[in-house]
């Protein structure tokens, strides 16, 4: 079991896998959350693509291309900040991400 927290969406999360993909919470909505998450995917070699806004509450999918991968990065307002896509790229850039919200903001 990787070491990173996995979203437990019941079904979802257990059929996932079988197809290569998956959906990993890189932590709770906060504005630096957002913000260092999009520079780590950024420095990571992600592309951005577009954004997807959800009407029925506050939230958005942004859409990025990492090595001609679709990852999606999904958030709502005071919830989770969710990682979508291949496993192998979600898993890597969440460590990345998690390594990045750890360390001590520089003043």
């Amino acid at each position: 079991m990787p070491a990173i927290e996995t979203i437990r969406y019941g079904i979802i999360a257990r059929i996932l896998p079988v197809f290569g993909r998956a959906c990993v919470k890189v932590g709770d909505y906060t504005e630096e959350t957002i913000t260092k998450t999009i520079n780590t995917i950024e420095i990571s070699g992600g592309k951005y693509c577009g954004r997807d806004e959800m009407p029925t509450f506050d939230g958005a999918s942004l859409y990025f291309r990492i090595a001609g991968r679709r990852v999606r990065l999904s958030y709502e307002d005071y919830g989770d900040v969710v990682l979508w896509g291949p496993r192998k790229v979600v898993l890597e850039l969440s460590k990345r991400i998690k390594a990045d919200l750890l360390q001590e903001p520089t003043k």
